[in-house]
This record gives C-alpha cells, structure tokens and sequence, in this order.
C-alpha cells in the first residue's frame, strides 16, 4: 500500500463547493447552503428539516421537525434567515435564486416525516431556487441507493437502503452539468484528514478525523469540491466506512474531478446519537457562519486538499 500525506493549501481563490446530507446531515447542509450562500453552489437533500426549525430548541427540534408538520410556520423561519442576512450573520438570501437544489422523501420516512420536508420545500420556493423534488418512493429514513444496504422499507442501522435508485447520481447531476457515466472508486483514493486543523473539535462537536475522497486525477491539482454529510447514529465511530464507501457519491467522484469530504460528528452529552447541529448544542449561534460546526466547512472549504505520494 502507499504511504502519503495529505498537504491543506489554501488559496486567494473564490471559495466554491456544494452540499449533500442524509437527517441532520440534509438540514445540516441546508443550514450551510443557506449561511453560505455565495459560496455554495447548490445542495442534496435526503429527509431533512428547514432552516432554523428547531429555532434553539431540541424539544421543538425532536417534535415540530419530525414529524409535526402543523407546528412548523414556513414565514418565521423565512425571516430568521432574512434577519440573519440583514444582520450581517450569513451571505445575503438573494443567492439562493436560481441555487440548484435536489429534495427526496420517502413516503413511509417516520422520522422526517414528508410535510416537514415539504417546509423546506417552501423555503427554497420563497427564494427562487431551482428545486426538483422525488417524494414517490415507498423509502424509510434513509441515504437511498441502487445497490447497497437494507430494503427499501427499513428502519435501521446503518441507515443506507437499496431501493434500487442512485441518489448520489441524481443529487451530483442535478448539482454539476454533463457528468460522465460513474465509474468504480478506487479504494487507495479514501484518506483520512485530522478535523483539529479546523476547529476546536470539543467545543463543535467533531470527530479528530474526517475522511476525503480525492480521485486520480485530482491528486496535485485543483478539483470540485462536495461535502457529504452522515446523519444521526451514523458517524464513523459507529458505523464504520459504510456511509463513506457506500454512499455511491465516490464512484461519480472518480470519473468527474470531484472531491468528496465527509466530516464526522462524534456523540456527546448533549448531542448522544451524533447529530450536526441544528438544534443548538455548540451553542445559540449554531444556524450562522460563526458556529464552530459551519465555520468548520467553511475552512476545509476553503483550502485545496493535494496529495504527495512516495
């Protein structure tokens, strides 16, 4: 096997990347496309809540944004983030327009439940971007594949289903234009990164380690870059590489320059399943570009992963 390290250069560059996630990881990368909306080109939404649900709370955050849609009021979350962009606190809401963004439901999710994944729905509509929506399977709560993990229908670890559908195919087409057909991942190309250089990992609640998916052709040169984001009860201190290695995003990251960044949460008292945040555990500022979690992408954002083999 080779040896290597990973050198993080960061550049005068316009920071540009996109988002996926699957439960707190989808409203996570909400909340990032929505706080970093200059930067973000678009984002991939598996069964997630809309911006600032939780509004700080996680009794609000485990009843309204799961499955109790009727408590949700689209209108106040809509202008938390107008308020916010007013206030200097995330990118002005008028990039979202015309911002690509790929939503999936399934119909029997009994964890985000489709009307509250409608509200996010509602949000991006206010501002204009370019939503196609896939509410039509009979999926569970899910990151939904072609040809991996449990059936379609069920409920459980590591939360990766085959229902015979590519979602990371259809969230990157609907992200990147003229993708080449996937190709297979090249298991040398999956690195670890150490989360420290980034933040304080205690204080937001990462893992030391992240993982990165860098293809051939992107090993000393500049490529796209897509963060993926777990959801709950499936970081990697619990479930392993199967979220990493079978997420079905490397495979099109090989044959189209794209990098793929995969962050880790790690459990803790006031966040036990390993949840992003999106309900106020790192603290009140947790749905703004100053939370330690957000900043945090925004920094490996920011660099440009190359790799020197020896």
């Amino acid at each position: 096997m080779k040896n290597y390290f990973i050198l993080f250069i960061k550049l005068a560059v316009s920071i540009q990347f996109s988002v996926s996630g699957i439960s707190s990881g989808a409203s996570f990368a909400h909340q990032v496309h929505v706080a970093y909306s200059s930067s973000v080109i678009g984002a991939g939404i598996i069964s997630g809540d809309i911006y600032y649900c939780s509004m700080g709370s996680y009794a609000r955050w485990a009843a309204a944004c799961s499955v109790n849609a009727f408590l949700i009021n689209t209108v106040s979350n809509i202008q938390a983030a107008v308020n916010n962009a007013a206030d200097g606190l995330i990118d002005n809401t008028e990039n979202l327009k015309n911002s690509n963004v790929y939503i999936f439901s399934g119909k029997l999710d009994s964890l985000i439940a489709q009307p509250v994944v409608e509200k996010m729905l509602e949000f991006y509509e206010n501002f204009q971007a370019n939503a196609t929506t896939v509410f039509n399977f009979t999926a569970q709560h899910a990151w939904i594949t072609s040809n991996d993990g449990n059936p379609c229908w069920y409920l459980g670890s590591p939360y990766i289903n085959n229902c015979g559908y590519d979602a990371a195919g259809a969230i990157l087409n609907k992200l990147y234009s003229n993708l080449k057909p996937k190709t297979s991942q090249i298991p040398n190309n999956l690195l670890q990164f150490d989360q420290s250089d980034y933040t304080d990992i205690w204080q937001a609640g990462l893992s030391n380690r992240g993982w990165i998916y860098i293809p051939t052709s992107c090993q000393g040169s500049k490529c796209s870059v897509h963060f993926a984001f777990h959801g709950c009860m499936m970081y990697y201190d619990l479930i392993g590489d199967a979220f990493i290695k079978k997420s079905g995003l490397n495979e099109w990251a090989e044959s189209n320059n794209l990098i793929i960044i995969y962050p880790q949460t790690r459990p803790g008292s006031y966040n036990p399943a390993g949840c992003w945040d999106v309900y106020g555990y790192t603290g009140p500022n947790f749905a703004v570009k100053s939370s330690f979690q957000m900043s945090a992408i925004y920094a490996m954002a920011s660099t440009v992963p190359l790799v020197n083999w020896n």
